[in-house]
């Protein structure tokens, strides 16, 4: 039996990436990492890594209308540049800008692209040493409460939510609008990292 990690910034997809890989590995352990710096990863833990890669404008879109709908959650300017920094790291991991992970142990998984391509995800598995399946691609995993926009709406048509454009749903809110580009303008440096991912990714 091996072991898979796979490492990802909350909202990035990776609660529904990690259920595919399962279904592929029915043998092997699965496990998450989530929300979590590269530096504090431990290569030991696993014999695969999956990094998981979510666009910035989208991933950041997600995660803050899900803070901002999480009713026990702490909603300030902090917290929020504390995750775009952690995103920026896993991003940067994912691109080889660093290499706490060795190469060899690491697969990197765009999770647009993992959700639009079958060859990106037969690609996937077979780097993984699964068996292909698409058993459980429309469903929506329990974990992490569903789509922070969606919820549950699309279970058994996952496919169909519009993942790529929750951008343009946080800009119809003129407040939420505000609040999101000025995290983005504050964390520069995170947006030159999303341009390289986009090149390589």
């Amino acid at each position: 039996m091996k072991t898979i990690c796979i490492a990802a910034q909350s909202r990035s997809g990776h609660n529904f990436i990690m259920m595919q890989v399962r279904s592929w590995l029915s043998k092997d352990s699965v496990e998450k990492l989530e929300g979590m710096a590269p530096k504090l990863w431990e290569p030991s833990a696993a014999d695969t890594w999956i990094i998981v890669y979510r666009d910035l404008f989208n991933w950041f879109a997600s995660y803050m209308t899900w803070i901002v709908n999480a009713k026990n959650m702490t909603i300030d300017d902090d917290h929020m540049d504390e995750r775009i920094q952690t995103w920026k790291k896993i991003t940067e991991e994912a691109c080889n800008v660093t290499n706490n992970i060795p190469f060899s142990d690491k697969l990197v998984c765009n999770y647009s692209m993992f959700k639009k391509s079958k060859s990106y995800r037969q690609h996937l598995c077979d780097k993984s040493g699964g068996t292909y399946s698409e058993v459980l691609l429309n469903h929506i995993p329990r974990d992490g409460n569903g789509s922070s926009f969606d919820g549950f709406r699309f279970q058994h048509r996952g496919l169909r939510m519009d993942t790529d454009r929750r951008w343009i749903q946080i800009m119809m809110n003129k407040e939420l609008n505000k609040w999101y580009t000025a995290c983005l303008i504050r964390n520069m440096d995170a947006l030159e990292v999303n341009k390289l991912a986009l090149e390589m990714l």
